[in-house]
């Protein structure tokens, strides 16, 4: 252990040993963590792949993950967080915070541009549960990342803020059960939208989901989460989506509720379909899968339905749509 200008410095190899035996629950060395080891907590740092933000009223916890795999936690030096990591990837914003207005918290936002800004960050998750969450000066002068993760609870316009403060083509959003997603963003042409229909009080998502809002969405690829449609839901969705004008769409992703299962779901879409008389595919269909040509109800809206284990392709007015369906269970 050396001494440098009046500060004790403890080597990195002997502080990775420390904090190998240390967890969450080790309250006495977190607070032992003081800005004397900020030094070396950098270094360490330096060769983490992705920083995890936590937020409590009073305080900021910071998590490393390194690229061992191994995660540190420990109670952030809001002076000291300044990084010119280039392995870093991801960055998750978590927690609870009850006003980003409060010093600290603006402290904290203008050194997390410096890292964003000075590093290789291509991934945001925003997961805090903010009651007073000051967008504007925590998201200008940064970078655009390739994917956005946004789960919130507390004020849901300020997700949608997020949402179109960036350019990213890859986002997964977090929508209330019984609320629209907004226009501003279905227009957005996304490589990648996924939507979930989150039930805050239930702690699942439900059967209300406006098909509208995938019917306009400018998005190629759509996934939805944690959402219960049911066959007939199916039906009339791509009964919809034969009708409308989106054009974009070529892929969506269904996860179902745990009360009905891909299985039933897929059942019930072959059960349709069987009592049709199975047809010679066309060449672009010249392979092994069940192919049906659909003429009447209850799935009359489908010029062909092509069914591969879990996927389903459909072909509307031309162009086909794969309707992935895989099993989940939601807390």
């Amino acid at each position: 252990m050396k001494k440098e200008k009046g500060i004790f410095v403890i080597p990195a190899e002997i502080l990775r040993i420390i904090l190998g035996f240390m967890s969450e629950r080790d309250p006495i060395i977190l607070s032992f963590m003081s800005r004397r080891f900020c030094r070396v907590v950098k270094t360490m740092r330096m060769q983490g792949k992705r920083i995890f933000f936590n937020f409590h009223p009073n305080q900021i916890d910071m998590g490393v993950e390194m690229m061992s795999g191994e995660e540190f936690y420990f109670p952030l030096p809001f002076k000291y967080l300044g990084s010119r990591n280039h392995q870093l990837s991801e960055i998750w914003l978590g927690g609870y915070v009850e006003d980003t207005r409060k010093w600290q918290f603006r402290n904290f936002f203008d050194q997390l541009k410096n890292v964003i800004n000075h590093t290789e960050v291509d991934t945001i998750r925003f997961e805090a549960y903010a009651t007073n969450f000051n967008l504007q000066s925590v998201l200008e002068d940064i970078g655009n990342p390739t994917c956005l993760h946004i789960n919130r609870i507390g004020s849901d316009q300020a997700s949608y803020d997020i949402v179109n403060h960036f350019d990213a083509p890859v986002v997964n959003l977090h929508v209330p059960m019984l609320e629209r997603v907004p226009k501003r963003i279905l227009s957005r042409k996304f490589d990648e939208l996924h939507i979930c229909k989150a039930n805050y009080e239930a702690g699942r998502g439900e059967a209300y989901f406006y098909l509208e809002d995938i019917l306009v969405t400018n998005a190629k690829n759509v996934y939805l989460d944690q959402i219960w449609m049911t066959l007939k839901d199916m039906n009339q969705f791509l009964k919809r989506l034969r009708q409308g004008s989106n054009r974009e769409l070529k892929y969506l992703t269904v996860v179902v509720d745990d009360e009905i299962t891909p299985e039933n779901l897929l059942e019930g879409l072959q059960t349709s379909v069987a009592t049709t008389i199975p047809q010679t595919p066309a060449t672009k269909y010249r392979n092994k899968r069940n192919f049906y040509l659909l003429s009447f109800n209850p799935v009359e809206y489908f010029d062909y339905v092509t069914v591969d284990g879990r996927t389903v392709t459909v072909d509307i007015r031309g162009r086909d749509v794969s309707i992935y369906v895989r099993d989940t269970e939601v807390a």
